[in-house]
């Protein structure tokens, strides 16, 4: 069942609006089943005490209640958050099973807390041979407003030095718990027809068709386009450090792109041209050089 170069993917993947609903019904119904791979809270109370911990599920309790009372009165932008979540679980799924972004990379699926107080969906662990760097990633499964809010997020981050503060954070290896400061942070995405197709193989378990599909090298080629205009922006703002902070992410993601050429050269990708997020992304990564 390969899609991956329909012509119009709005006509040609799902036809019928009902299709969609019930294929993501279908995904929200697994992606219940696995809401306890996100990082506890309640975990980290010896670090921050009981009070601390109650006081920021309260506000994730709060914002969650306002978000779900926006959500049940725009049916769009209801079917944009449930996408959100289905994308950053199959992606955080996949990077496991089929290391789409490359061997020896792990994700661990960020507190509610840091998702709506420091805009992080999931951290990647890459494992290096004297260290472990760490790359927040922010999931957007639609082109919108929201992606040149989260763009200049960043750039206000690097403007200033912080990077992003991940609060709650426990290494695959156990041995890391804390907080992470100055994380880089990027941007990834895919549209809707390419979404609701890799939905379709993830509740079906096509195995075979997701560890060969082209979104890996979409969301590789998303984080090394951006990290090498933010590492550029850093420069040009002053902050060295930060700089080359990008500059060794951009490496290390550098060498991941480099063990999926012979995917690339098999499937030949054409999200460069027809992916709307792809392309929205990459316009904003190349606003930050002007």
């Amino acid at each position: 069942m390969k899609r991956y170069f329909s012509p119009d993917r709005d006509s040609g993947f799902s036809e019928q609006r009902l299709d969609r609903e019930v294929l993501l019904a279908k995904a929200l119904e697994k992606l219940e089943g696995l809401e306890e791979e996100k990082i506890d809270p309640a975990l980290f109370a010896d670090l921050y005490g009981p009070e601390v911990i109650e006081a920021d599920q309260q506000y994730v309790q709060k914002t969650q209640e306002g978000i779900a009372r926006d959500n049940e009165r725009n049916h769009e932008r209801r079917e944009t958050a449930d996408l959100g979540r289905v994308l950053e679980a199959i992606i955080n799924d996949q990077v496991e099973q089929n290391e789409w972004l490359g061997s020896g990379v792990m994700t661990r699926r960020a507190a509610d807390f840091d998702d709506l107080r420091n805009g992080v969906d999931m951290i990647a662990e890459i494992e290096q041979a004297d260290s472990t760097q760490h790359l927040a990633l922010a999931i957007d499964a639609t082109y919108g407003a929201d992606l040149e809010k989260k763009m200049d997020r960043i750039r206000g981050e690097i403007a200033d030095g912080s990077l992003t503060t991940v609060k709650y954070f426990a290494s695959s290896s156990g041995n890391f718990h804390g907080q992470l400061s100055r994380v880089p942070r990027v941007v990834v995405g895919i549209d809707k027809p390419q979404l609701y197709e890799l939905i379709e193989l993830w509740i079906g378990r096509k195995n075979k068709e997701l560890a060969a599909h082209p979104v890996q090298l979409q969301i590789i080629d998303e984080i090394y386009l951006q990290l090498q205009s933010f590492g550029r922006y850093a420069k040009k703002s002053g902050q060295t450090d930060v700089a080359a902070i990008y500059d060794r992410q951009q490496r290390i993601i550098e060498q991941i792109r480099k063990t999926k050429e012979p995917l690339r050269k098999s499937i030949r990708p054409t999200y460069e041209h027809d992916d709307r997020v792809y392309k929205a992304i990459e316009q904003q990564a190349l606003s930050f050089d002007v």
